[in-house]
């Protein structure tokens, strides 16, 4: 694999690419900045124009491009960050970099707790082949931040953001530690982006499942995950708050053979959705239906390249957010 190219930080003056949505949906032209030729830069002009080979570490974020619709974020071979603009139908817009030199981490976005699970582009938890845990931050205009180490030992854990299953309002995550199962919480500590001591376990049993984060299925301010288990079953397990949750139920199968990204809301109802990837490249889109289930799928996009192989952990990179001006104003308080 090729080493990460490096690129600076875009120009505070405008957006470097105009988003105009596949599949026969009007660009939404107000959601981003216009750019006249003569206001790029040459930083701006060295960015990709598209993703290098296929995508890994499918993920989505809210409050991304707009305060009601998520995108799908993505890293490509080249280890660049993508995201893809959503909007109604669980359409996606062109890509547009995020971050670079990520190839040797898995990116989780960092989930609030209000008002429903909000996970936005402006901060990321890195997580590298050696245990390493990183804060990725969003620049706002003036650039991004350094990343920051905040943690280690990760190996031997499935980390998962769940946004706020413990009940205070705050980015929790939870974990799995193998071969065991065992399931622990780690209360997020709010904008420091750290963890509360203890570190309960609050369940058993995790070895076979996937855990994903699920929102705020049922508007009672907590938020809610799901499992899926070796048979390709999927359960919803209601938050009851301090990290418990309700007696599981059947939700869905047939999820064998996926890359899934869960949690947030991508085509801007308010009710968290889902994005799968098939074997075949292909991206589906589920509509939440706000009570844990899903609409028939819908495909919004199809050679995303075979399942996600994993990091490299050859590359030894921190990484680097890049400056999004067109999240201004609802998100500048976060990033300065």
């Amino acid at each position: 694999m090729k080493r990460n190219r490096k690129w600076t930080r875009l120009a505070a003056g405008g957006a470097i690419l105009c988003v105009s949505l596949a599949w026969g949906v009007p660009a939404l032209a107000s959601d981003m900045p216009a750019a006249s030729d003569s206001e790029a830069t040459a930083e701006e002009a060295n960015l990709p124009l598209r993703p290098v080979g296929s995508l890994r570490n499918i993920a989505l974020g809210h409050a991304v491009f707009t305060r009601n619709a998520g995108a799908v974020f993505g890293i490509d071979e080249e280890g660049t960050l993508w995201a893809y603009p959503g909007g109604p139908g669980g359409r996606l817009g062109k890509p547009v970099v995020v971050g670079t030199g990520f190839g040797g981490q898995t990116l989780q976005p960092v989930m609030s707790g209000y008002p429903f699970s909000i996970s936005s582009t402006y901060s990321f938890w890195g997580f590298g082949c050696d245990g390493r845990l990183f804060q990725h931050i969003q620049g706002y205009s003036e650039g991004s931040p350094p990343a920051e180490q905040i943690g280690n030992g990760w190996t031997g854990f499935r980390a998962t953001m769940a946004g706020d299953v413990a009940g205070h309002a705050g980015g929790d995550l939870l974990a799995i530690k193998e071969p065991g199962g065992d399931l622990y919480l780690y209360r997020g500590s709010g904008p420091n982006y750290q963890f509360f001591w203890p570190y309960p376990k609050v369940g058993n049993g995790w070895q076979d499942f996937e855990l994903l984060p699920a929102g705020d299925v049922n508007g009672d301010r907590r938020n809610d995950i799901y499992g899926i288990d070796s048979a390709g079953d999927l359960y919803l397990y209601r938050g009851l708050g301090e990290g418990r949750f309700a007696t599981k139920v059947k939700v869905g199968n047939g999820w064998t053979g996926f890359d899934i990204a869960s949690g947030m809301d991508l085509d801007g109802d308010d009710k968290a959705d889902l994005i799968g990837r098939d074997d075949q490249g292909r991206l589906f889109f589920y509509r939440g239906l706000g009570n844990g289930r899903f609409a028939t799928k819908v495909q919004v996009g199809n050679g995303w390249g075979p399942l996600d192989p994993g990091p490299d952990c050859s590359v030894t990179e921190i990484g680097q957010m890049v400056s999004l001006p067109w999240a201004a104003p609802h998100s500048r308080w976060i990033a300065l």
